[in-house]
């Protein structure tokens, strides 16, 4: 064993001893990259030497040394081993110990998860996930605490297609963001993560069909505070501007608290899609929209595909074709199929006859069809309403009312408020173009915050993760 691995394990055991904890994080942090990493055929014998109870951080420096080596077919089978080793010991990390250098145990968590995205093979991206779920337990047991090894927790999830371990983090409110890097940094986690556990998020509950929800994960991507457009702010748009249209017919408008580089910058990035919100606004009687998304779907398939896109366009098809069949029974309780199929743009009566019962069998509407008259008896789906529900969501509707009044007073009364206000009244009253997240030209004694993400001009080169 090289004698500087030598004192790096004899400052361990010292500093360990000694509870001299300041000495241990920083003993660690400078390791990694000055010793560990330079004596990566000797790690296993200091792994032996080391306690994951009592040096759990020491541990992790000297994991994530081994897997920052070089992966290729030489390296395989000993990064392997390591994901073996991994395994054994997260459930036996000393979670004090960790929360003094988090950037290191996050760090290696990634450096994992990295290796089981290249590798692309499900069986490893199992394990991945096995890891992760591990991982989480040891290190954030309290729910609600947002950080980066959920958002490849999301990725794995995402590309073997996996949804499950997910869920219980994805329905969890997020009430605090835990702060990974050292404290010299001021942000306190890399903004991509906080933008791609949404991101992911929203990806997974459109593919379990749960819209609304995904609605709101895209949603929280566009309201983040930042100055500049990243590509997953753009991604998020575009399958925003979706499924928005898919959920309410038009695309919903986002907050008053959103990003205020979305209109200026992140609309022109997405112009096949706002094309699309402009076809789907077309109120002229007659007018096919479905066949003209359609048409706007073929002549940029390219882009769609690149996107990712193109079943939800199509998904957007179905809907725009299944709204007007709904049009045409809240009007009509008996109409002839040829007139059905005119002023529903269907092909021809097949074509009727499958979105017909497509739609009963989904609850959607009540049809019958008398094939020998070529007659459609359509009647909407009656809808029974508990009025016990109705009046208990209600009183749960008069009750946050109130809440939020009382909030607004004690807001508005609050000494540290108005004292703050004031202030800010001293430095001028112009306004910020960051819809007052004070990150335009920051007032004195107010740190600016972490950007969402570099300047933007092509999305598709940004180095970010996407889950294919």
């Amino acid at each position: 064993m090289a004698s500087a691995l030598d004192g790096y394990v004899k400052n361990v055991l010292t500093f360990t001893a000694s509870g001299s904890s300041a000495e241990l994080v920083e003993l660690n942090r400078k390791a990694v990259l000055d010793v560990l990493e330079k004596n990566v055929p000797h790690l296993n014998r200091v792994l032996e030497t080391l306690s994951v109870e009592e040096h759990s951080l020491s541990v992790v420096a000297v994991l994530l040394a081994k897997l920052n080596q070089p992966w290729n077919n030489a390296t395989a089978d000993r990064i392997s081993k390591t994901l073996s080793q991994m395994e054994l010991t997260l459930p036996l990390l000393n979670s004090s110990q960790l929360q003094l250098a988090p950037d290191l145990f996050t760090a290696l968590l990634r450096k994992a998860s990295q290796y089981c995205l290249r590798k692309n093979e499900q069986a490893i991206i199992v394990r991945g996930i096995r890891l992760l779920l591990s991982a989480i337990s040891v290190f954030s047991p309290e729910p609600g605490v947002l950080t980066s090894i959920h958002t490849y927790l999301f990725c794995l999830c995402l590309k073997a297609r996996i949804y499950e371990p997910a869920l219980p983090f994805l329905e969890c409110p997020i009430t605090k963001i835990l702060k990974e890097t050292p404290p010299t940094n001021i942000a306190y986690m890399d903004s991509r993560w906080v933008l791609l556990y949404f991101y992911y998020g929203g990806l997974m509950f459109g593919s379990l069909g749960r819209f609304r929800e995904c609605l709101l994960m895209f949603e929280n991507v566009l309201c983040m505070p930042s100055v500049a457009a990243s590509a997953i702010v753009v991604e998020a748009y575009k399958k925003y501007v979706l499924i928005s249209i898919i959920l309410s017919g038009r695309v919903v408008p986002l907050p008053s608290y959103r990003a205020a580089m979305i209109p200026r910058t992140v609309k022109r990035l997405c112009t096949d899609y706002t094309a699309i919100e402009t076809l789907c606004q077309n109120k002229e009687g007659g007018t096919d929209v479905a066949d003209a998304v359609l048409r706007h779907l073929e002549q940029h398939r390219r882009t769609f595909e690149v996107d990712g896109n193109v079943g939800l366009v199509k998904r957007l098809v179905r809907k725009l074709r299944e709204n007007s069949v709904l049009k045409v029974a809240k009007c009509f309780s008996t109409i002839s199929m040829g007139d059905f199929i005119r002023r529903c743009h269907l092909n021809n009566e097949e074509h009727a006859e499958r979105y017909l019962m497509e739609m009963s069998r989904e609850g959607k509407v009540v049809v019958r069809i008398d094939s020998e008259h070529k007659i459609v008896f359509l009647d909407e789906v009656k809808v029974e309403v508990d009025e016990e529900q109705v009046e208990q969501a209600l009183r749960r509707v008069i009750e946050l009312d109130k809440l939020l009044s009382d909030f607004d007073v004690r807001l508005r009364t609050s000494a540290l408020y108005i004292s703050r206000s004031s202030k800010a009244s001293v430095y001028g009253t112009a306004a910020h173009d960051d819809e007052g997240f004070q990150q335009g030209s920051p007032l004195p004694h107010t740190l600016p915050m972490q950007p969402s993400g570099s300047a933007l001009t092509d999305p598709t080169t940004i180095d970010v993760l996407w889950p294919s």
